[in-house]
């Protein structure tokens, strides 16, 4: 009958959404404990101790971890694509205008640190949900993982720069997982956030005390 095909769709796509949730936490557990093993007590607190060091590391984790989880749990979770496609484009869609906004706002309000995290938190959240996208994407592709640009048309020049820069590094750091040098290797997937939050109108210079200067030319 029609209400028992509706009802087997219904269960088969609340079983394989299930299976993609489930999958993509154990994934998170997994790649944690992969990169504790490796740096004994990175988990715990930050490594970094200064302050733009710290927004780096938090940047750089939050990049990492969807991507290699995403990555790792794709043959499980093949029906999430549309919606990482879709979470992408939702950010991208307004990224740049936030940030201005945060800017203009600045002009009245005088608030370095916080035109850093407004202005940030909108032009780094597209990265955070390609990072989704792109694990999932090289997670399910079979031989030559996909072209970067081809997935970024239309897309703000400055953040498409981003990142195609940031799969790139995550893309090597996959490839090396186990063996990286030291945890700047991930770190600097912060640094590639920090150019985009630069080249967008809000500087941030490490200072030293520990300190940052923070400007909006």
């Amino acid at each position: 009958s029609q209400w028992a095909r509706a009802y087997f769709k219904m269960d088969y796509f609340n079983g394989a959404r299930s299976l993609a949730i489930v999958s993509h936490e154990c994934a998170h557990v997994e790649e944690h404990a992969e990169r504790d093993r490796q740096f004994p007590g990175v988990l715990i607190g930050y490594r970094a101790e200064d302050y733009i060091g710290k927004l780096e590391q938090q940047f750089s984790e939050s990049f990492w971890g969807e991507y290699a989880v995403c990555r790792a749990s794709a043959p499980w979770a093949r029906n999430q694509e549309q919606r990482y496609r879709e979470n992408v484009a939702t950010r991208l869609n307004d990224a740049r205008s936030k940030a201005l906004e945060a800017i203009r706002s600045y002009r009245i309000h005088g608030n370095v640190e916080r035109v850093l995290q407004e202005a940030g938190a909108a032009l780094l959240e597209p990265l955070r949900m390609a990072s989704y996208l792109f694990g999932h994407l090289d997670g399910i592709a079979e031989g030559q993982l996909p072209d970067i640009a081809s997935q970024l048309e239309d897309t703000d020049p400055a953040i498409a720069t981003a990142i195609t820069e940031l799969v790139w590094q995550m893309r090597v750091l996959w490839d090396r997982r186990g063996q990286w040098e030291s945890y700047d290797e991930l770190m600097a997937m912060g640094r590639t956030g920090f150019k985009l939050i630069s080249a967008c109108g809000v500087h941030a210079t490490p200072q030293p005390n520990g300190t940052a200067y923070i400007n909006v030319p």
